[in-house]
């Protein structure tokens, strides 16, 4: 997790080992941290097993694929999410220099964690700003844009077992990928707590708030939906750059793979009728992959953590895959940054967060 880093986009996914950060702490807040890793390892362990008979079973252990309106946005939305990001920035820069704040107070003075706070807030109104966009331009709601809340419960639900199931594994990658290329975990937020433990809550509103709505919104809904809308096809540079202004969804080759003439004539009625309507077990994998590892190669200068952050990224876009919603990921995002803030607040209130290794 940063504060903000140099282009000022904030930038907080976290996944360092908690054992790497709490050598100094106290011993009865660290067992207290050490029971729960216990009991989500347990936990982890059982729903692997269940997960692994249900596989065997041929029963459905994460939600079955659904019908969904296919996401259908272009290079010209991802510009302008970004360009909406700096602007914003940029005006939550503006109105604080008015304050009367010392520009150089501003960039790294005593009111330096302020004013990254405040930007990072501006950004997050991005999100909604895209959203209306979107949902104007394609004609879509935001259900389908992937805020949807008609199964939040379920979806909440989702995320909680996924994040159990993956934990021990990512840090498991975690700590074989700092053997692997010999780079230690490199993460500025250890620095800034460091350096000055009063940035905590802020730290813990911008990692487990902000970071997860901004990353999952820019790398599922955004990223992935447009690698998933150039996978479905027909292309041409006209939709891959403006994206799909028709309502009609053309028949893919697997649709009319093995039909007769008279089934794919009504295949070809259907999709005429569909307005953009597929079955999500239809769309291949390699968005979900694409997205996963650039969302890993996102945090590439965090030293080896890029490796399983990157399998982290391929797991939350599973979950977009499946569901067509933002939240099961919002869930495993927050939660595991959650882990380690939980971690880092223990640490900055019972131990010496200048020993923070």
């Amino acid at each position: 997790m940063t504060l903000s880093n140099q282009s000022g986009i904030v930038d907080a996914t976290i996944g360092s080992p908690l054992s790497e950060l709490a050598v100094e702490a106290n011993t009865f807040p660290m067992a207290m941290i050490g029971m729960l890793l216990f009991a989500i390892l347990i936990a982890s362990s059982m729903l692997w097993w269940k997960f692994i008979i249900a596989y065997i079973k041929g029963i459905a252990f994460f939600p079955t694929f659904q019908p969904r309106q296919i996401q259908r946005w272009g290079v010209i939305d991802l510009a302008m999410a970004v360009a909406s990001v700096f602007v914003l920035s940029a005006l939550a820069f503006g109105l604080i220099s008015r304050i009367g704040v010392p520009r150089v107070d501003l960039m790294s003075g005593t009111a330096a964690s302020v004013v990254k706070v405040a930007i990072a807030t501006f950004q997050l109104s991005s999100v909604a700003v895209m959203t209306i966009l979107i949902a104007i331009r394609y004609r879509m709601t935001i259900s389908n844009i992937g805020w949807s809340t008609e199964r939040l419960v379920q979806d909440i639900r989702l995320g909680l077992v996924t994040f159990v199931m993956i934990l021990p594994p990512i840090y498991i990658l975690m700590a074989l990928s700092t053997l692997m290329f010999k780079q230690p975990y490199n993460h500025p937020v250890v620095d800034a707590i460091k350096n000055d433990p009063s940035t905590l809550p802020m730290a813990i509103w911008l990692a487990v708030v902000i970071a997860p709505i901004l990353e999952e919104f820019g790398f599922r809904v955004l990223l992935q939906g447009f690698l998933e809308s150039i996978a479905r096809g027909p292309l041409s540079l006209k939709m891959v750059i403006f994206g799909r202004r028709e309502t009609t969804l053309y028949p893919h080759d697997s649709d009319l793979q093995g039909a007769s003439p008279e089934q794919a004539t009504d295949i070809k009625i259907f999709h005429n009728n569909s307005e953009m309507i597929v079955d999500s077990k239809q769309l291949p994998w390699w968005p979900v992959i694409v997205s996963g590892v650039l969302f890993g190669l996102a945090h590439f200068d965090y030293g080896a953590s890029w490796l399983p952050l990157a399998v982290l990224g391929i797991v939350l876009g599973y979950l977009y895959r499946i569901t067509n919603r933002i939240w099961p990921g919002l869930v495993v995002h927050a939660c595991l940054n959650g882990m380690t803030m939980l971690n880092l607040t223990i640490i900055t209130l019972y131990g010496d967060p200048s020993k923070i290794q």
